[in-house]
């Protein structure tokens, strides 16, 4: 197992859909940097917020723009980073080639993990560094733009999702999103991968098909059950997050298992 893991991450990383993909998220953030820096850009420590009310992921500028559009598009771009290479694989006749190899168990299950890390570490590592940028630009020096204190307490409404811990701890908070919007990422690409097992669709198709479960779940869901209103951070219980968190998973399983079965049986 150990060597399938080694070549099929080596495949993904090396492979100019990856590159391609990862790029443009990554531009999408440094985008996002560099409007901040223009925003900021000579102000006295009078005229800032806290560190964190910069961030992209939080941010009430137009910096929070870009990332609504980071969301919409990444599980889209996470797909096709290396989701469809089981397709690909399929449709170049070298599927039989890779299960000489190593077996279907085996080379199923490698791939399964290097989407799932790949597309994890990826965003994690996007989004995680624009935080570390705005942590080095902007001093948290404290002040909250200048607000008086009864207006402070009156923006920290306790109905947003997390926002307990936003209050205590805001920078433990902007990395808790990023990894519930890495995890979703994840899900994302494993439920395509697995779309690629169950059915002889191509590649087009299989995005497609992703991006309407992805974000057509998203429209028609009511709020509380919507994957991307707790990305936002918009009023949420934790105890639904949990629940919904639980339905995507469940989601994963339930496919990924058809889709082994299908090929191994």
């Amino acid at each position: 197992m150990k060597n399938e893991l080694k070549m099929e991450f080596s495949r993904c990383l090396n492979s100019k859909k990856f590159k391609y993909c990862f790029s443009i998220l990554f531009g999408l953030t440094i985008l996002s940097y560099a409007m901040l820096f223009k925003q900021t850009f000579q102000r006295n420590s009078l005229q800032l917020g806290k560190t964190t009310d910069y961030s992209m992921i939080i941010s009430s500028t137009d910096i929070r723009t870009i990332f609504l559009t980071f969301i919409l598009i990444a599980p889209l771009l996470c797909t096709l980073m290396y989701s469809d290479s089981f397709i690909e694989q399929r449709e170049n006749n070298m599927y039989s080639i890779f299960l000489m190899r190593s077996g279907k168990k085996k080379y199923i299950l490698a791939k399964a993990i290097t989407i799932c890390t790949v597309t994890f570490v990826s965003i994690f590592f996007i989004l995680g560094f624009n935080e570390i940028l705005t942590w080095i630009s902007i001093p948290d020096v404290g002040i909250n733009n200048g607000q008086p204190s009864y207006l402070i307490i009156q923006n920290n409404k306790p109905e947003y999702f997390l926002q307990d811990i936003y209050d205590i701890f805001p920078h433990l908070y902007n990395f808790i999103i990023i990894i519930i919007t890495a995890l979703f990422c994840s899900i994302s690409s494993l439920i395509a991968f697995n779309l690629s097992m169950i059915f002889k669709i191509n590649k087009i198709i299989m995005v497609i098909i992703t991006f309407l479960i992805v974000n057509g779940t998203e429209m028609f869901l009511p709020d509380d059950y919507q994957m991307q209103m707790y990305i936002q951070t918009w009023p949420a219980e934790f105890k639904k997050f949990l629940m919904v968190l639980s339905i995507w998973i469940l989601l994963t399983v339930i496919t990924f298992v058809i889709g082994i079965k299908k090929e191994i049986i």
